[in-house]
C-alpha cells in the first residue's frame, strides 16, 4: 500500500524521515525504515546491503519474501557481472537508476540477475551508496516491481531527499557498532601500503587509504561499478582471469599470484594478488583476496 497524494503524501515522507532517523535507537528500526522508504518512493520494496564487516546486521530486505530471495540470491553467479545493480555503482550519494540500468544491460548483456529480477518482479528503480572504503560498502537500493514501473524522476528526487537522512542514520549505528567490528581492518587502516580487498564476488569490500589514493587517480587500477579494473584492456583480461580463478571454489586455498601490467608514462607497476582465508559468511561479503600494487620504477 502506497502513501496518497497531497497532504496525506507529505505527512508520510515526514513520518518515513522521522523512521530513518530513528533505525539505529530502536528494535528493528532498520527494517521498519527501509520498508517505508519503499512506500514512501511508491516502490514494492528495498535492500540495505551491508559488505566488509562494518555492520553485517544490516543487510535485510523489506516488501519481498525472504525465503523466495534467498533461493535466487544464495547462487554466487547473481553476485558476478550479470548484476547490473552492482555494476552501475559509482561514488557515495550518486544516484542510479533504471537508466543506468539499461546502459548497463546493453554493454554488458542481461544475464541470470536480469532473469531472477524478473522472476521476483523487482526490475526497476534506483540506488546508491553510502560508503566505499576501508570500513566496507553499504548501499540501498529500491526496488519496483512491473506494476509500479520504471522510476520516474519525481521518485528519484525523493529517494535522493530520503538519502541524506539514511546517511546521517547510518553513520550513528556504525559509531555505535563499537570497536569491535572495525578490529578487523585496523592492519589494513594502518598500513601505508596500496592494498585492496576483494570478495569472492569480485566486489571491493575494503581498501587502505594508500589504495584508495591510487584508485582516485585511476593508476594503475580503476573502479567500474563494485569492481576493479585494470587501466589497460589488455592488462585487465588477465587481472580478471586471475580474479575469477581465485573465486573459483576449486582454487580455494591456492598460492599467491603477481601480475605484471604494460607501462603506463614510463612507469611499471606489479600486482600482488594473495587469497585470503575464507569468512563465515555463506554468501561469501567477507574479504577473501588482497592485491598490493607495487611501483616498480618510474
Amino acid at each position: 500500500m502506497y502513501a496518497s497524494e497531497g497532504p496525506r503524501d507529505r505527512a508520510f515522507l515526514t513520518e518515513t524521515k522521522l523512521a530513518v532517523r530513528n533505525a539505529p535507537f530502536v528494535d528493528g528500526g532498520w527494517l521498519r525504515a527501509i520498508d517505508m522508504v519503499a512506500r514512501a518512493t511508491r516502490s514494492r520494496g528495498a535492500n540495505l546491503v551491508c559488505l566488509g564487516g562494518a555492520v553485517p546486521s544490516l543487510n535485510m530486505i523489506a516488501g519481498f519474501d525472504q525465503a523466495e530471495v534467498d533461493r535466487y540470491f544464495s547462487d554466487p553467479a547473481m553476485w558476478g557481472r550479470s548484476n547490473w545493480r552492482v555494476g552501475v555503482t559509482t561514488k557515495p550519494f550518486e544516484v542510479q537508476h533504471d537508466e543506468h540500468y539499461r546502459g548497463y544491460r546493453k554493454r554488458h548483456g542481461s544475464g541470470d540477475y536480469c532473469e531472477a529480477s524478473h522472476q521476483l518482479d523487482m526490475p526497476y528503480g534506483c540506488q546508491t551508496i553510502f560508503s566505499q572504503n576501508v570500513a566496507g560498502f553499504i548501499g540501498l537500493a529500491v526496488m519496483r516491481g512491473k506494476r509500479d514501473g520504471a522510476a520516474d524522476p519525481a521518485m528519484v528526487g525523493r529517494f535522493q531527499h530520503l538519502i541524506v537522512d539514511l546517511g546521517r542514520a547510518l553513520r550513528a549505528e556504525m559509531a555505535m557498532a563499537g570497536q569491535g567490528t572495525k578490529l578487523r581492518f585496523d592492519a589494513l587502516e594502518q598500513s601505508s601500503a596500496p592494498v585492496v580487498l576483494l570478495n569472492k564476488h569480485g566486489w571491493v569490500c575494503g581498501m587502505s587509504d594508500a589504495g584508495l589514493e591510487h584508485i582516485e587517480r585511476g593508476t594503475p587500477l580503476v573502479m567500474r561499478g563494485a569492481r576493479i579494473s585494470a587501466a589497460s584492456e589488455i592488462d585487465d583480461r588477465q587481472l580478471q582471469r586471475l580474479i575469477d580463478r581465485f573465486s573459483h571454489p576449486s582454487h580455494r586455498g591456492s598460492g599467491p599470484a603477481r601480475l605484471l601490467l604494460q607501462p603506463r608514462e614510463g612507469t611499471l607497476w606489479r600486482l600482488h594478488l594473495v587469497p585470503l582465508p575464507a569468512g563465515e559468511l555463506a554468501l561469501g561479503f567477507d574479504a577473501s583476496l588482497a592485491i598490493r600494487i607495487e611501483r616498480l620504477f618510474n
